[in-house]
C-alpha cells in the first residue's frame, strides 16, 4: 500500500476486537488492505481517466484550456517520475556487474555505465511523451522532459564534484550527467520523425497500392 492510504490509516482511532479465549484481533490490516485496494483499483483509474480526458479536450474556452495545460504538466511529471523509478530498478539489477566493473575501466566509461539505466529510462520516457503529445506538437514537451533529466543529473554531478576535492573524476561525472538528457533528445527526435498511428497505416497502404 502506498503512502496516502497508509497516512489516512494513521489518523483512525485504535480499533481492535477482543474475543474471550482468542488472541486480540486488530482491524488495521483489513483497513489498510481496503484503502489500498480502493486507492489503486477505484481512485487511481478515475484520476487517470479525468487527466487524459482533460489532455484530449479540443475546446478553446479559458477553463478548458487551463485544465488541459494542468493535465499536460501532470502527464509530463508522471512520465518523468515513472522513468526515474524504472531507472532505479535497472540500476538495482546491474549492481553486481557495477561492483566488478569499477576496477577494469576508466572514469569516463564507468560513469557512462552508471548513467546507462537512466539513459534507457529517458529513452522510454521520450518515446512515451512523443506518442502522448504528437497531436499538438511534442517538441516543447521533449525539451521540458530533457530539462528535468538534466537538472537531476546536474544536481547529482554537483554533489559528487563537491565531494571530489582532487577532481579526478570530473570529466566522467560531467559525461554521466549529460548522457540521459542527450539520449532523451535523440530518442524524442527520432520518435517524432516516425509515422504514427493512422499516418503510418495510410503510408503503408499507399505504398502497397
Amino acid at each position: 500500500m502506498s503512502a496516502p492510504a497508509g497516512l489516512l490509516v494513521n489518523f483512525l482511532p485504535p480499533s481492535s476486537i477482543y474475543i474471550e479465549s482468542l488472541p486480540e484481533f486488530s482491524l488495521y490490516p483489513l483497513l489498510m488492505a481496503a484503502l489500498g485496494f480502493a486507492q489503486w483499483f477505484w481512485l487511481a483509474p478515475r484520476l487517470v481517466s479525468s487527466v487524459m480526458s482533460w489532455h484530449r479536450v479540443q475546446s478553446a474556452t479559458g477553463f478548458d484550456l487551463i485544465r488541459k495545460k494542468a493535465a499536460d504538466v501532470i502527464i509530463l511529471l508522471t512520465t518523468w517520475l515513472l522513468a526515474e523509478a524504472i531507472a532505479i530498478g535497472f540500476s538495482m539489477t546491474l549492481n553486481r556487474t557495477t561492483d566488478g566493473l569499477g576496477c577494469h575501466v576508466g572514469s569516463v566509461l564507468f560513469h557512462l555505465w552508471l548513467a546507462l539505466p537512466t539513459a534507457a529510462a529517458a529513452m522510454l520516457a521520450a518515446i512515451a511523451t512523443v506518442s502522448l503529445f504528437r497531436a499538438e506538437g511534442s517538441a516543447f514537451w521533449i525539451g521540458a522532459l530533457t530539462a528535468l533529466f538534466l537538472c537531476v543529473s546536474a544536481v547529482e554531478a554537483a554533489m559528487l564534484l563537491s565531494a571530489d576535492t582532487a577532481g579526478r573524476d570530473r570529466a566522467g561525472q560531467l559525461v554521466g550527467a549529460v548522457t540521459p538528457a542527450l539520449v532523451c533528445v535523440l530518442a524524442g527526435v527520432v520518435a517524432a520523425r516516425r509515422p504514427f498511428g493512422s499516418a503510418a497505416r495510410n503510408s503503408s497502404t499507399c505504398s502497397g497500392e
